[in-house]
């Protein structure tokens, strides 16, 4: 891969025939997913249907937040009915920026629409800041695995400038590319805050610009860097820097 780690050593990918046949097998499904969508290119118009495919992944959000998981009190969210309970807003904002990212054509990943995404998340377009300017932890969590909390803060545009010409430039199927870079920024973590909902719609914005459309707003990503074993995943990733353990 054209990418590194936070101490600047080359990450790796291995192409195995196993991991390309599931590759392959997701693409497929996902083919055939397409046609049950009627090709729908907006998550503001949801046939019964498909809301019942949002609420799900719209729950573990709402976990994260200490907000509801009740269908009905999510489904407010879908139909943009009032509510007003804590933990809403960040969920009806991720939802916003989600449905924005299938409404608009822009570039799997740059600078735009990463402003786009953030001024989403936080209700404004007043931001603190682009990328973060301030350390989310003080020291990596093990000098000699070197397994980092975070990327220090002075590295982050330098990060993500070569994520971006990565995505723009990489050969390979835009389903792996789309979770290489989900990967790497949960690995940097290169804002104030929505760390983990920038990762998400990263990897599924890539795929939204690359073809799949709505399809990719549909997968449930959002549940999985809450899942027990991502944490040591993304641990075995920083100490062999191979990232086809993800």
């Amino acid at each position: 891969l054209r990418l590194t780690s936070i101490d600047k050593q080359p990450l790796r990918l291995i192409l195995t025939p196993s991991l390309l046949e599931r590759i392959h097998r997701l693409e497929r499904l996902m083919l055939k997913v397409m046609g049950r969508l009627q090709k729908a290119n907006a998550l503001t118009t949801l046939s019964s249907e498909q809301k019942t495919w949002i609420i799900p992944l719209l729950q573990p959000l709402a976990k994260r937040y200490g907000a509801s998981t009740s269908e009905r009190k999510l489904g407010y969210i879908i139909d943009d009915k009032p509510i007003e309970e804590p933990g809403f807003d960040v969920i009806k904002h991720y939802f916003l920026a989600l449905s924005h990212s299938v409404e608009k054509r822009m570039s799997p990943l740059n600078e735009e629409w990463i402003l786009a995404m953030l001024t989403d998340l936080h209700g404004t377009d007043n931001l603190p800041s682009f990328y973060r300017e301030k350390e989310l932890t003080d020291r990596p969590k093990s000098l000699v695995a070197r397994i980092y909390e975070a990327a220090p803060y002075p590295q982050i545009e330098s990060l993500m400038t070569t994520l971006m010409q990565y995505v723009e430039h990489t050969p390979y199927s835009s389903v792996l590319v789309a979770m290489i870079a989900c990967f790497y920024v949960d690995y940097a973590k290169p804002f104030e805050s929505f760390n983990d909902e920038m990762s998400v719609l990263t990897g599924k914005n890539i795929l939204i610009q690359s073809g799949w459309e709505s399809l990719a707003a549909y997968l449930p990503l959002e549940g999985v860097m809450d899942a027990p074993a991502f944490s040591s995943v993304c641990q075995e990733v920083q100490k062999t820097k191979d990232v086809t353990y993800f």
